[in-house]
């Protein structure tokens, strides 16, 4: 009864299972790049690409920047940033652990991010490179401001996608008739000096008016990426029903072969207390039999 019990339930399992991993085929397969689980980063209408404002007395993030194009938007305002950072550099020189390249870089590509534009050959869209969330962690640390910076804001207060965003970040160009656009964070840190000097000297014969613009991600690109999206979840949903049905299997099978080992033991002892009464009995009867002839005579 207990056996029959266990296998009702590995075969419920297998069937809930089973279901969840069609039902996560079917709906990534009839979904579109929307609902997909990924957050994407709005594309601004205002967002534009234009020169560096220049440096001033107080800062200097022309040194910091690999490159001559920002990004401009009602989000990212270059005067206001200017500001802040003609605030801030004085306070960050006076620190000994604030005073490096690295934490004014991150600063400086934070303020003045880079921009980047795509076409579909009908219309240009300009989006920036995000600063990484753990560049920024590490500048706040060593200027002793977490108290007074918070890494984790979101990109404006209307929005929920993270302001630094750990790896990659994504674009949605649907609306152009294209696919996904994954960018990589900028990540200040890991970029040694003589990258960051041959992307200057390289950025210093582009800082015209002109800008290098790449063809938008093909629709191609964004079944790709619900493609990756739904294959990485049902290899988690095979992986997490394996490790619950093997073990389920193995115990099963196990304790069948414990059943029908008993069974047989107890059908040989059966056997042999059989054996032994019918000798009892036989044995019995001739004695009686033999008892009972004397008689007779």
């Amino acid at each position: 009864m207990v056996l029959k019990f266990q296998l009702i339930s590995v075969l419920i399992l297998f069937i809930y299972f089973f279901n969840e991993i069609n039902g996560s085929i079917l709906s990534s397969s009839s979904s579109s790049s929307s609902s997909s689980s990924v957050d994407y980063y709005p594309i601004e209408s205002s967002g534009r690409c234009d020169d560096y404002i220049g440096d001033t007395t107080q800062s200097n993030c022309s040194i910091y920047l690999p490159y001559k194009r920002i990004y401009i938007s009602d989000t990212f305002n270059q005067t206001k940033s200017l500001e802040m950072a003609d605030r801030m550099f004085p306070f960050m020189r006076s620190l000994n652990s604030c005073n490096q390249p690295s934490v004014f870089k991150t600063f400086c590509s934070y303020l003045f991010p880079e921009c980047q534009l795509y076409t579909n050959n009908k219309v240009v869209v300009a989006v920036p490179v995000l600063t990484c969330y753990e560049e920024c962690e590490q500048s706040v640390s060593l200027c002793s401001g977490k108290q007074y910076f918070n890494c984790n804001q979101t990109l404006s207060s209307g929005e929920s996608v993270p302001r630094f965003p750990e790896d990659s970040y994504y674009y949605n160009f649907e609306e152009y008739q294209s696919g996904i656009l994954d960018l990589k964070c900028r990540n200040t840190f890991k970029e040694d000096s003589d990258s960051s000097n041959s992307s200057n000297n390289n950025n210093n014969n582009n800082s015209s008016n002109s800008d290098n613009v790449t063809p938008m991600p093909t629709e191609t690109s964004s079944e790709e990426h619900n493609y990756n999206n739904s294959h990485r979840s049902l290899v988690f949903k095979i992986f997490i029903t394996l490790c619950i049905t093997v073990p389920i299997i193995l115990i099963i099978a196990l304790i069948w072969y414990n059943f029908k080992r008993r069974a047989i033991k107890l059908k040989r002892l059966q056997e042999q207390q059989y054996q032994q009464q019918q000798q009892q009995q036989q044995y019995l009867t001739i004695n009686i039999e033999n008892e009972q002839t004397p008689l007779l005579k």
